[in-house]
């Protein structure tokens, strides 16, 4: 009776003492791991201010080591993503990319930097099917668009149609705007860039180069009342600054010439 009542409270001993030893470990891999989690935040906030002040390759280097730790949420996978395009990081563009996916992070910019990608590696047609594929996804902004219009420009491929789609949806952003009219013009669409070119107008811009290109456009598309008052307002723009006025009579002569009705300069620009 002694030994089995001496057997049971051993045995209670040793499931008391195991217990005991994985509540210690569990304790012990709680604190480890929010450790890591703490490190990798304090990584996060740190990258966030080098980013912000323009200091890429030192945001990469504080963030590698925290990599896997950093595609769980969204703002995360941005800052990882944003900080290896920025650094042309082949290496890792692809597999931040992907993580981020994996871990159910369904962001625009995962598609954006995989493009990025496939445009860097050679693979320009595949980089131009992921991102025609995310508008499915992402259409109803401009982002999308715009990402796509920019690759199709940099390979010197048709991007009208992707410009003119982020210009319809780029609502109060007008770079995305004035982006869309100045490629537009660019191949020569001035009547498709003269209704950007209308949204433009009525907005406060302070750039007298921006007023003049807008004056361009309704000076190609017809329009010669708009493009003086718009030739009016970059000239109040520039004030009597020789320089600036010298740079702006160089790439706008055409303009300047139909304002005032002369011949414009030899050697200024002449847009078709």
């Amino acid at each position: 009776m002694r030994s089995v009542v001496r057997e049971s409270v051993i045995e209670k001993r040793n499931v008391l003492r195991t217990a005991g030893i994985a509540a210690t470990l569990a304790i012990l891999w709680l604190l480890i791991w929010g450790g890591e989690l703490w490190r990798a935040q304090r990584a996060y906030i740190r990258a966030q201010g080098q980013m912000e002040r323009g200091l890429h390759a030192l945001a990469v280097d504080t963030l590698d080591d925290f990599r896997a730790a950093m595609v769980d949420r969204p703002e995360r996978c941005k800052l990882l993503l944003a900080a290896y395009v920025q650094t042309r990081r082949m290496d890792r563009i692809e597999w931040a990319a992907q993580a981020c996916f994996d871990n159910g992070n369904e962001i625009i910019e995962v598609p954006i930097a995989l493009a990025i990608h496939h445009e860097l590696t050679g693979r320009v047609d595949e980089g131009v099917q992921i991102l025609s594929a995310a508008t499915q996804k992402f259409g109803k902004g401009p982002e999308i668009y715009a990402a796509l219009a920019q690759l199709l420009k940099r390979q010197k491929r048709d991007a009208s149609l992707a410009f003119k789609l982020a210009a319809e949806r780029a609502g109060d952003n007008l770079q995305l705007i004035l982006d869309a009219a100045i490629y537009l013009g660019s191949v020569n669409q001035w009547a498709e860039a003269k209704p950007l070119a209308d949204a433009l107008k009525v907005k406060k811009i302070d750039n007298p180069e921006v007023k003049l290109f807008l004056a361009r456009v309704f000076l190609k598309s017809g329009d010669s009342t708009s493009s003086r008052v718009l030739y009016a307002d970059a000239m109040a723009l520039a004030g009597s600054k020789p320089e600036v006025l010298a740079a702006l009579t160089k790439e706008y002569g055409d303009v300047i010439a139909s304002a005032n009705g002369t011949t414009p300069p030899v050697g200024t620009v002449q847009k078709r």
